[in-house]
């Protein structure tokens, strides 16, 4: 990691967070099959993304978590559009992008995988691109690297390590002993409609619930109820995240409040997390055989994101997997922009330098 030191030195000492919201980028939107499997209909949605210098030869794909969309991405963008070429995309029913209309089982990891390609044929990218996900969007990832290494040469991952699925299914109640604070994902799966209308409710305080610095405490009870989500802020207050300025936060609020949150809870759902786990269970394929860098937050109130991937035996089942930590909350790429960007930028130029040729061409069509 010896180019890490030399580049986070650079953007330290350049002072240079980047402020300039939105960036001039084209927002493009590609036409991509989608199945809703709640009637057996092949139908067609819209995935917006966002591409910046289109013109370079080799290619990023940014997939944002919960609750992003594509801007979350913001200090990325600004960090690697002159060197590459940028992709930031709206998951299948947030931001800007369409969603087949099943919230239960039609978004797993597959069907998010198929929507990248789409996005990448759309956009006439005709060799391999890395692709980077936060959160649900690290979990893309880890699917598109382990299913489409003819498409995806690389993956790096913020927050969520690799997690095979060469065992049994194993639904979330298994893991809330260790990490009481995933049961807020019992209240999204369980009772959808209701967790929505409650985020819904009042879109500004969720995204200031949710978007924590390691600096802001949380009330000790959020995230460990299976009934509701923003009880514990009764009464409290909650001030603009420092994670984001008031015109990336009205962005973001606006979204959601045309979309509303219920697609997005897609991601909780046992039919999507089961049929994701069938998929790559069944392929047989369990090992993710491409250059790989996952980045886990020290002070996430979510998880020990460094137990998890002990847990899960990450390292032996992604064979080029290099793991860093930094001292953030769950949005690390938002908190610690420029520390996150020197390891991204590190790893890119030793694995993935641009302009040299190395992402080279897809064997198969997109």
């Amino acid at each position: 990691m010896l180019l890490y030191h030399r580049f986070l030195v650079l953007a330290l000492l350049s002072g240079s967070v980047v402020s300039q919201f939105p960036f001039t980028g084209r927002h493009e939107t590609a036409k991509c099959p989608a199945v809703n499997r709640a009637t057996d209909e092949t139908t067609t949605i819209e995935i917006h993304y966002v591409d910046v210098n289109p013109e370079a030869k080799d290619t990023l794909v940014f997939v944002h978590g919960w609750p992003g969309i594509w801007s979350t991405w913001k200090h990325q963008i600004h960090e690697f559009k002159n060197d590459y070429r940028v992709i930031a995309v709206d998951g299948r029913g947030m931001g800007a992008s369409g969603h087949p209309g099943d919230v239960e089982s039609s978004a797993s990891m597959g069907d998010f995988v198929d929507d990248l390609t789409c996005v990448l044929k759309h956009g006439e990218v005709t060799g391999k691109s890395v692709c980077i996900g936060h959160d649900w969007g690290s979990s893309i990832c880890w699917e598109a690297g382990r299913s489409r290494p003819d498409i995806f040469s690389g993956v790096a991952s913020l927050v969520v390590p690799y997690i095979a699925t060469n065992g049994p299914y194993t639904p979330i109640e298994a893991f809330l002993t260790t990490f009481p604070k995933l049961t807020y994902q019992v209240y999204f799966r369980d009772t959808v409609d209701a967790a929505a209308a409650e985020l819904d409710a009042d879109v500004r305080r969720t995204i200031r619930a949710v978007y924590r610095h390691s600096n802001t405490t949380a009330p000790d009870a959020f995230l460990t109820s299976s009934t509701s989500f923003l009880t514990p802020y009764d009464g409290i207050e909650l001030p603009r995240s420092p994670l984001m300025t008031q015109e990336e936060e009205d962005y973001l609020v606006d979204q959601y409040t045309k979309t509303g949150f219920k697609n997005s809870l897609q991601f909780y759902q046992h039919g999507n997390r089961h049929l994701s786990w069938q998929v790559s269970h069944d392929s047989g394929v369990f090992n993710v055989d491409v250059p790989s860098l996952a980045i886990y937050p020290s002070k996430d109130a979510v998880a020990d994101w460094v137990v998890v991937s002990k847990i899960a035996k990450s390292k032996s089942l992604v064979p080029q997997l290099e793991e860093v930590s930094v001292p953030t909350a769950h949005w690390p790429h938002m908190e610690k922009s420029e520390e996150v960007n020197a390891y991204l930028r590190d790893w890119l130029t030793r694995n993935f330098p641009p302009g040299a040729g190395t992402f080279k061409k897809a064997e198969d069509e997109l």
